[in-house]
């Protein structure tokens, strides 16, 4: 919902803003646009892209992520695969 999205941007920007205090925490961040966008991003830069999110783009997001069709099913021991309990994706979005 749009109030969850923007609580989610409220403690993005608090935690974005927190990390300008700590020493550590402003060269990751440097590091991390090296990397990432082989430039420095300012803060502001970066907030301006969360606060251009909507609703839409994040459930886009989320649907593309949580696709059953990616996830993986990885047992380690004697059960056999009846044993498993695996259900449908389509059951499990009915609970």
């Amino acid at each position: 919902s749009h109030e969850e999205l923007e609580s989610a941007r409220a403690q993005i920007r608090g935690g974005a803003l927190m990390g300008l205090e700590s020493l550590s925490s402003r060269m990751s961040r440097l590091a991390r646009g090296q990397i990432y966008h082989r430039r420095y991003q300012p803060i502001e830069e970066m907030l301006a892209i969360y606060d251009r999110l909507t609703v839409p783009d994040v459930m886009e997001q989320v649907s593309d992520f949580l696709d059953p069709a990616r996830y993986t099913l990885v047992a380690c021991g004697p059960a056999k695969t009846g044993e498993l309990n695996v259900r449908p994706w389509e059951i499990v979005e009915e609970n």
